[in-house]
C-alpha cells in the first residue's frame, strides 16, 4: 500500500501533523519506535499553553508575535474539536466544562528592579517590564472576535497598563511593594486530553 505521506515519530507533534494531513484527506502512515504514542519527551510536556506573554519582556518581537499567529490555527484547524473549550468573541475565554484548557489564566511575576544585581542592569529590568506591561495591555485590548494575525503591528504596545495589571491579594505571600504582577491569556493545558483527541479523530479517519 502507498501513502501520500509518512509521518515518523508519534510524539504530540507527529500525532497532530498525521492527523490533520489526514484530516485533509491525505492518506498517512504514522510510525512509532516505543510501544505507546506521546510516551517520551510528549510526556515530559510542561502542560502549558502559551500566548506569547513569556516572551513579552524580550525586546524583538518575534516570538510575541508568532505565538499569537498561532491562535489563528488554533481556531482554524481544532474549534470544531467538543473538548476543545477555549473560545474567543468579546474575549479570550475558557468555557466551564473542563477539556484542552484550565480555566484561570497564568499570571507572571516580575521582581522589582531594586532586587536586580548588578546595579547597571537595573534600569534595563525596569525597561522590560514596562515593555512587557505594554505588549500584555495590548493583547487584551484586540478584538477577539476577529483574526489575531490581522492585528499584529510591528509595537504591539499600549500604555493602558491597567489591562493587565493584576491587584488581586494573595494570602501568605509577601510581594514587594515595587513587584509587577501581570495576568495573561495563557492557560494550563491537559495534553493527556488533547493527545486522547488527536488520536480518536486519526483513527476515526482510518489510520495505519
Amino acid at each position: 500500500m502507498t501513502y501520500d505521506f509518512i509521518v515518523v515519530g508519534g510524539g504530540i507533534a507527529g500525532l497532530a501533523i498525521a492527523e490533520l494531513l489526514q484530516r485533509s484527506g491525505q492518506s498517512v502512515l504514522l510510525l512509532e519506535a516505543s510501544s505507546s504514542l506521546c510516551g517520551m519527551s510528549s510526556s515530559d510536556h510542561q502542560g502549558w499553553f502559551h500566548t506569547g506573554a513569556l516572551y513579552a519582556a524580550i525586546p524583538t518581537p518575534f516570538f510575541f508575535h508568532g505565538l499569537i499567529k498561532n491562535l489563528d490555527n488554533l481556531f482554524a484547524y481544532y474549534s470544531h474539536f467538543p473538548r476543545m473549550n477555549l473560545r474567543h468573541g468579546s474575549s479570550l475565554i475558557t468555557s466551564d466544562y473542563p477539556g484542552w484548557f484550565g480555566k484561570e489564566p497564568i499570571n507572571y511575576f516580575y521582581e522589582p528592579s531594586s532586587r536586580i544585581s548588578p546595579i547597571f542592569l537595573r534600569p534595563l529590568w525596569y525597561l522590560a517590564v514596562l515593555l512587557a506591561q505594554g505588549r500584555l495591555a495590548w493583547f487584551n485590548s484586540l478584538d477577539f472576535s476577529k483574526e489575531f494575525s490581522s492585528q499584529i503591528s510591528w509595537a504591539c504596545f499600549s500604555p493602558h497598563f491597567d489591562r493587565c495589571r493584576n491587584t488581586k491579594k494573595y494570602e501568605n505571600i509577601a510581594f514587594d511593594s515595587t513587584s509587577v504582577i501581570l495576568t495573561s491569556s495563557d492557560r494550563t493545558m491537559n495534553g493527556v486530553t488533547i493527545a486522547e483527541d488527536l488520536l480518536k479523530s486519526f483513527l476515526c479517519m482510518g489510520v495505519s
